[in-house]
């Protein structure tokens, strides 16, 4: 594994001098972890800066780390599947984080992320930054995906998108 390894305390890392009350919407709760160090520092680079930064363990095995991750960028999808149980974790929807509705029906399709060494299989961790006063915990004005490379070690953004 990447950094620290395991992520298993519940704590959330905020970014320097950018502390926030939010911790992720509650959806996401059973998967957050404390992020590896090496993909938080990379997550409170972030241009925007990121208030709340969480690494992800899927529900099947608290040492569940390891996931493929599918997007859609341009409709502001992000999901990630566990490598050990397939579980799908549907982590970000631009429509539900903005209330924008879809222009259309269903929930339109992912494509599989992979790093420029050809890999697909990652160490994740995620960071939001939310507004001032947040409606709600789904209330982002930033998301973005840090993954970290099984094959290769490179770490990299592979996801960012934020509000106007």
């Amino acid at each position: 594994m990447i950094g620290d390894g395991r992520c298993d305390s519940g704590e959330a890392f905020a970014a320097p001098g950018k502390a926030g009350t939010m911790e992720g919407p509650a959806r996401l709760q059973p998967y957050l972890r404390r992020p590896p160090d090496s993909l938080a520092k990379v997550l409170a680079k972030v241009p925007e800066g990121v208030l709340a930064i969480r690494g992800v363990a899927c529900e099947c095995d608290r040492d569940a780390l390891v996931f493929s991750i599918e997007l859609n960028e341009e409709e502001g999808i992000a999901e990630l599947t566990c490598r050990k149980c397939r579980r799908t974790i549907h982590l970000y929807d631009r429509s539900v984080a903005w209330g924008l509705p879809r222009k259309e029906g269903g929930r339109p399709k992912v494509f599989p992320y992979k790093c420029s060494c050809g890999g697909h299989a990652f160490q994740v961790a995620i960071g939001m930054e939310y507004p001032q006063d947040p409606v709600s915990e789904e209330d982002m004005l930033q998301f973005s995906i840090a993954a970290a490379c099984l094959a290769c070690d490179e770490i990299s953004i592979a996801f960012d998108d934020e509000g106007d």
